[in-house]
């Protein structure tokens, strides 16, 4: 920036301090000067857009916050929010889960938005699990009625009322309350020589925060937006554990803390954080090379009396090594370009799009050669690996395998390319994966909103396998907004009450049923 800009300035601002105002404070500041100074039309506009920035949850933002850093959830509203300035009407919106990352409290206004937009002669699409927002919906579109290759049927379309009357939804008997999300009775006791304390917390927006997080028990982090959620858990607790522990997360840069003190770390053998960055970075990655399970088939091809005869090793079934394709790389597919930036892919003539050379395409084994397999569903290949009088029988193979439907995951193919799995999708995978391994104790698992993009049956399996971590002796943290996961906490740590400036306090501490009953706390009223 230049000297000048540098030295101009409002009651003593500089343009960079304002723009790494939270957007909240930078309205309340701008209320406050005189409006004779700027103008009152400028004042207005400017009002205007962060208004409508707060109103959509973006509170706790800079304006010079990278855009490239928010998530996609945020990257949605700041959409909305453009859209709302602009005053647009006979347009189609549509948004995928705008409500990922928002407190109950702001799905209600988020949802009162969309609605002003309907109003204005708008049309909005949205693809949504939340239910205030499915039954805020004029119409509801159901497929399913499972995922994946079970799903891709229309099972219903019409309007809320009358989808609360059908058979074949997965998703109708929650509404109606002919199912419900189980909220265990009785929860685990906070022993208080098993605690890991945090102390002098003060990254981002914390206050110098001092906390104790119990273990071997299930703890929820909640909190509005902003209110300091990750930066106690993910900025300031996961740095500080990796000084002392070897810890399997997908992001190599180590962030150190001096101020931070962090005890009780004697009570953790190993700490997993489950979150929902991408398992590969390659399109020839897959859940089956995450996994491990890609190994074992390699093995299995490998062992065959074909390739005995002739000599084929396991690296002629990987993709990435001999038994690639030499003109697609294995890739399945040859990109072209057409111009401007822009390519079209076509299915490898030279593989007929299996990305495997012939030699490899050769070897079967129950009569399905090595595409044939990656191209099963989790649930398809149970079936082939777990008979035990077949030549593919696998104990190892199966129980990941059924680990992964436990998650939900049953539909995802073994080689589907990792660049199509969603976050969720992902985090599920490294989950399944962990509880695939020989079962300890004393282990903490950090999970980052893990219901994202999950319908209610898929939550309740989560909830399930969340539960059974800690029954086995492990501790589980979990930051999230679902009232069914939180209840299902035996200790919640509320953080607010606002976010950005207004937040980075501790609001609330105890179980879900002393939240319930705690004035302060926000989240306790939407508890089960």
């Amino acid at each position: 920036m230049g000297e000048q800009a540098m030295h101009t300035t409002i009651a003593g601002k500089t343009i960079t301090d304002l723009e790494n105002m939270y957007i909240r404070d930078l309205n309340d500041f701008l209320t406050k000067e005189n409006s004779e100074l700027f103008g009152m039309t400028l004042i207005n506009e400017i009002h205007l857009k962060l208004d409508c920035m707060i109103d959509v949850g973006l509170h706790h933002l800079s304006l010079s916050r990278p855009v490239p850093t928010l998530s996609g959830g945020e990257i949605q509203r700041l959409f909305l929010a453009s859209s709302i300035i602009a005053q647009m009407d006979s347009i189609i919106f549509i948004f995928d889960e705008p409500t990922i990352g928002l407190h109950e409290i702001e799905k209600a206004k988020l949802i009162q938005i969309i609605q002003n937009l309907v109003n204005r002669g708008n049309t909005v699409i949205a693809v949504e699990h939340d239910e205030n927002f499915m039954r805020a919906a004029d119409y509801i579109i159901d497929l399913g009625p499972d995922a994946g290759i079970f799903g891709g049927h229309r099972i219903f379309q019409g309007s809320f009322d009358d989808f609360m009357t059908s058979e074949l939804s997965r998703t109708s008997p929650y509404l109606a309350d002919q199912k419900k999300l189980q909220v265990k009775q009785t929860y685990s006791k906070v022993n208080k020589e098993k605690m890991l304390t945090i102390e002098n917390a003060c990254l981002h927006n914390l206050r110098h925060l001092t906390v104790q997080i119990p273990l071997g028990v299930m703890v929820g982090i909640a909190g509005v937006s902003g209110s300091g959620k990750s930066s106690l858990i993910s900025g300031t607790l996961v740095p500080k554990l990796k000084e002392f522990l070897t810890i399997t997360d997908e992001d190599e840069e180590t962030v150190f803390l001096s101020d931070v003190r962090v005890s009780g770390i004697e009570h953790i053998k190993k700490c997993l954080v489950i979150d929902q960055k991408p398992i590969g970075r390659s399109r020839t990655s897959c859940p089956a090379t995450y996994t491990g399970i890609y190994d074992r088939i390699r093995k299995m091809f490998a062992s065959t009396s074909d390739s005995i005869e002739r000599g084929y090793g396991a690296g002629l079934f990987s993709l990435n090594s001999e038994g690639g394709c030499r003109q697609c790389k294995g890739d399945q597919v040859i990109k072209y370009h057409v111009g401007f930036g822009n390519y079209i892919e076509q299915n490898c003539d030279a593989c007929g799009g299996t990305g495997f050379i012939e030699e490899a395409m050769e070897i079967t084994i129950e009569g399905k050669n090595i595409r044939q397999i990656l191209e099963m569903s989790v649930s398809e290949a149970i079936e082939f690996f777990g008979n035990e009088e077949s030549a593919a029988y696998d104990k190892n193979i199966c129980h990941l395998l059924f680990t992964l439907e436990r998650v939900g995951l049953g539909y995802i193919k073994l080689g589907q390319q990792t660049p199509t799995i969603s976050g969720g999708e992902s985090q599920r995978i490294k989950l399944a994966k962990e509880l695939g391994k020989q079962s300890g104790r004393d282990r903490l698992y950090i999970l980052d909103e893990p219901t994202t993009g999950l319908s209610f049956s898929d939550s309740e399996k989560l909830i399930k396998l969340m539960l059974e971590l800690t029954e086995n002796g492990n501790s589980v943290i979990v930051t999230e907004h679902d009232p069914a996961v939180l209840s299902n906490c035996d200790y919640i740590i509320e953080l607010g009450p606002g976010g950005g400036s207004d937040g980075g306090f501790i609001i609330a501490l105890g179980s879900p049923e002393q939240l319930k009953r705690n004035e302060k706390s926000i989240i306790g009223r939407y508890l089960r």
